[in-house]
């Protein structure tokens, strides 16, 4: 409704206030250079969007990429055209003043769609609650599929999509034209802010923090929809619709692709990558006949399936369906990567054209990913489900996914702790709790959320202190003190004390040629890796406190410049690091990417 009411406003202003009373030439003029500023804004807008996300991460600036990214280029170049035109004509045309009148009306009115359409979208873009200003163009279908919504009375994001989508197959024609990459450009504001917790959760992500690692299908023939719409965890068919609420073709097949979310992609508070079915889309056309670079009839499809591993303590994946309102799947424990494998319906003389994960691009047309697996039936994709063949497997030779450390680990100078028998103590430098080894007096934590309603868990952040600030808390009241770091049900929170002549020491022999650009990592028995959410840092002038479950030190040189730097020079400093891991699965080693510095024999878990 609010949405609506801002967009006709900006018609009538446009329209009836300011071009009405300037004359049909002028207001033709600016109609002129609002057309094109929108065309500019609109090619402007993925690559830029690219660059925000980039410099902005999980910040503000990040969360606000889509939005920015069209409605900078496009007020800037309106501004300078206007300057350019006023420049270079000076003098108005007269006509008579009806004309002038109901010319300027409608040219302004034009522009002013034009300028109300663009708001709406950018505005959308941005990270809001989902219903934000009863703008939103999709909704859940009574089985959960994602629908168009009508409830947005006034189209001028429609209006708007349509025309430029249009030109970008004539008068603007370009290799990947909006029209094709956008069919339904006006639904994807809604799509980034139907994320979880109504709209709270991250809209987007950058390009850097996921990786296509391969595609499949599932379907041949004599195998109908029905059938392959149903699977060993729920034998009924799902009832799966498209955005139009109508049921696929019966000789549809089902696309797939395996998709992993590394450490970047998580959520800021519980530190884990959160994904509903609006999030990803895929955009799928008829081929051209006539050329094999063009596409006909382009349209959207939403998953209507995902699969994922279902329990931290297990490797162990299932496939979830899309069949409710507001279903959305995390990644488990605390893994550094969370690989989904997402199942598209797409009817039979379609194929895939690009895939958008929280509005990042992957073409399936000329990109990475080769042929896709074939799977002829719904067993055989249960299968390799159930096995790990799907999103355990690897499509791409050679391939590492979502960043992580790939070829063979390199334990030729590890230090063997444990001596093969049941550990009677944990490993030396080796902790597991969730408390700090020092108490914070609230009110002093400063950069340091707190969760005072949850017994003053730290949640996230990161301070510095005054070493004597923190020997001074002794004996404070149990309501003032902050020790708690925030953990989950399925996680274990770990220090590793990584100081100078410690076993696991980042200082030691076997650490010292390995490069600044890999990142600490600890690895449990079924091959999950870890990254560090955090550190505690103590020499004899500070205390580092760093707690960021969605932000993991990705190397050694971020942990440098987060002010976490050791040297064999200083024996005042001490440097622990925080890790967040699967609850129930034993610790096989810790190391430096592939280069492990200590392994655990037997492996390590509290209580064995």
């Amino acid at each position: 409704m609010i949405m609506s009411v801002v967009g006709i406003f900006i018609v009538l202003v446009a329209g009836l206030l300011v071009w009405l009373s300037r004359g049909f030439f002028s207001a033709f003029l600016h109609l002129l250079c609002t057309l094109i500023a929108g065309a500019i804004a609109f090619a402007a807008w993925e690559p830029l969007a690219y660059i925000l996300l980039d410099k902005g991460g999980t910040g503000w600036l990040g969360s606000a990429a889509w939005g920015l990214a069209l409605a900078l280029p496009f007020a800037v170049a309106l501004i300078l055209l206007r300057v350019i035109v006023d420049q270079t004509i000076r003098a108005n045309v007269q006509f008579v003043h009806a004309v002038d009148m109901v010319g300027g009306a409608i040219c302004g009115s034009a522009a002013g769609l034009i300028a109300a359409g663009i708001m709406m979208i950018s505005v959308g873009s941005l990270r809001l609650p989902t219903d934000f200003w009863s703008g939103t163009r999709l909704a859940y279908g009574t089985n959960g599929s994602i629908e168009h919504d009508s409830s947005v009375f006034f189209p001028a994001d429609k209006i708007v999509s349509a025309l430029y989508g249009h030109l970008s197959l004539t008068t603007f024609s370009i290799g990947t034209p909006l029209a094709v990459q956008y069919p339904d450009l006006a639904d994807v504001p809604t799509s980034l802010r139907m994320s979880f917790g109504e709209g709270r959760a991250r809209n987007t992500i950058r390009p850097a923090d996921f990786q296509v690692r391969g595609r499949f299908t599932v379907g041949g023939s004599g195998q109908t929809l029905d059938s392959l719409l149903s699977d060993r965890w729920v034998p009924a068919p799902q009832k799966a619709t498209d955005v139009n609420g109508e049921r696929y073709p019966a000789n549809s097949r089902i696309e797939g692709f395996v998709i992993t979310f590394n450490a970047g992609a998580k959520e800021k508070g519980d530190g884990k990558v959160a994904i509903g079915g609006s999030q990803i889309r895929l955009v799928i056309a008829k081929p051209d006949p006539s050329d094999a670079e063009r596409f006909e009839d382009p349209m959207v499809v939403y998953p209507i399936a995902a699969s994922c591993q279902a329990e931290a303590a297990t490797p162990q994946a299932a496939r979830f369906r899309f069949d409710g309102r507001d279903i959305f799947l995390a990644g488990v424990g605390g893994a550094s990567e969370a690989t989904f494998a997402f199942e598209f319906v797409v009817p039979a003389d379609y194929v895939p054209v690009s895939l958008y994960v929280k509005n990042v691009r992957h073409d399936v047309i000329g990109g990475a990913g080769g042929a896709p697996r074939k799977m002829a039936t719904a067993a055989e994709r249960d299968m390799a489900i159930a096995t790990g063949a799907l999103i355990g497997g690897s499509f791409s030779p050679g391939a590492t996914a979502g960043g992580a450390p790939g070829g063979d680990l390199d334990s030729s100078q590890a230090e063997r702790l444990g001596s093969g028998t049941a550990w009677r103590e944990a490993p030396p430098g080796l902790v597991f709790s969730n408390l700090l080894p020092f108490t914070i007096q609230l009110g002093t934590q400063g950069g340091l959320e707190v969760d005072t309603d949850n017994g003053n868990i730290i949640t996230y952040g990161e301070h510095t202190f005054d070493p004597e600030q923190i020997k001074n808390t002794r004996g404070i009241d149990r309501k003032l003190q902050v020790q708690k770091l925030m953990t989950t049900a399925d996680t274990s929170t770990v220090f590793v004390d990584v100081s100078l002549g410690q076993r696991m020491s980042l200082l030691g022999q076997a650490a010292a040629a390995v490069d600044q650009v890999v990142p600490p990592l600890l690895r449990d028995i079924n091959g999950q890796i870890y990254e560090p959410i955090g550190f505690i840092y103590e020499d004899a002038t500070k205390l580092v406190v760093r707690f960021k479950p969605g932000e993991p030190i990705r190397s050694l040189s971020q942990l440098a410049q987060s002010g976490a730097s050791i040297t064999r020079s200083r024996s005042d400093q001490k440097l622990k690091l925080i890790f967040r891991i699967n609850k129930g699965v034993p610790l096989q080693s810790f190391g430096l990417g592939n280069k492990i510095l200590a392994e655990f024999n037997p492996p390590y878990l509290p209580n064995n």
